[in-house]
């Protein structure tokens, strides 16, 4: 038993290429998503001081 080590795997060509292909779409989309979050929370506030003043 090796405690402490732990073995890297190196990725081949095909796995490089993926990540090279995937990543920026990750990163495009999380960026996205954050964007679509912020408006989501943007929107409940709006509409909890909206009910706030009805009340």
């Amino acid at each position: 038993m090796m405690s402490g080590l732990q073995v890297q795997h190196k990725p081949n060509a095909h796995e490089s290429a993926v990540y090279k292909d995937i990543f920026p779409l990750y990163r495009k989309l999380s960026r996205q998503f954050a964007e679509i979050f912020d408006e989501l929370n943007r929107l409940q506030k709006k509409i909890n001081q909206e009910k706030n003043v009805v009340n």
